[in-house]
């Protein structure tokens, strides 16, 4: 019977693919950032990156009723904001993730100066996310079917959505409280 073939170095587990070691690499560098951060810091990092994963979930029901005759039927679709993709989803992604590249350059040690504290940015841009997203919650995406009955309900992402806009915006009113020079 033949034998397998051992590696030089006495090593018998399988080469890791060059992406899963990039994917890794990226994981422990990630890591290593965020351990540097202050306990502010890591709550806007938590509240923007939640407000990015948000964007995937459900955020509006379609119902649709057709009546032909005696027959009704009804049709339900989910959509996420992802899928009904306008200025205010958009706006929403820049302003989370403009969060997470500050406070990663940061991390690295960047000297980033600002004419306003890091509290007041990730104050202001909580509010400015959660004015998107109530805004979006009255002027829901159309999607129109001639002659049919639609109905258009919110879903539990846009609620994720504005908790995690929330948690930005009192995360950034403590962190410039407790630290409100310029210089973060």
């Amino acid at each position: 019977m033949d034998e397998p073939v051992k590696p030089a170095d006495g090593n018998n587990a399988p080469e890791k693919t060059s992406w899963v070691n990039q994917a890794h690499k990226a994981i422990s560098k990630v890591r290593t950032l965020y351990d540097r951060l202050g306990r502010h810091d890591r709550v806007a990092a938590i509240a923007s990156l939640v407000l990015i994963v948000s964007e995937f979930f459900p955020w509006y029901r379609e119902k649709l009723t057709v009546k032909s005759g005696d027959k009704v039927k009804q049709y339900i679709a989910e959509h996420s904001a992802i899928g009904t993709f306008s200025f205010v989803e958009i706006a929403l992604l820049i302003t989370a993730a403009s969060v997470l590249v500050l406070l990663f350059a940061r991390a690295e040690g960047h000297a980033i100066r600002l004419p306003i504290s890091d509290g007041t940015l990730f104050a202001s841009a909580g509010v400015w996310a959660i004015f998107l997203i109530v805004f979006r919650t009255f002027d829901r995406p159309g999607f129109s079917y001639e002659g049919l009955s639609l109905e258009m309900e919110l879903q539990w992402g846009i609620a994720v959505a504005l908790i995690s806009a929330i948690v930005l915006a009192l995360t950034g009113l403590s962190k410039r409280r407790s630290k409100p020079d310029i210089d973060s």
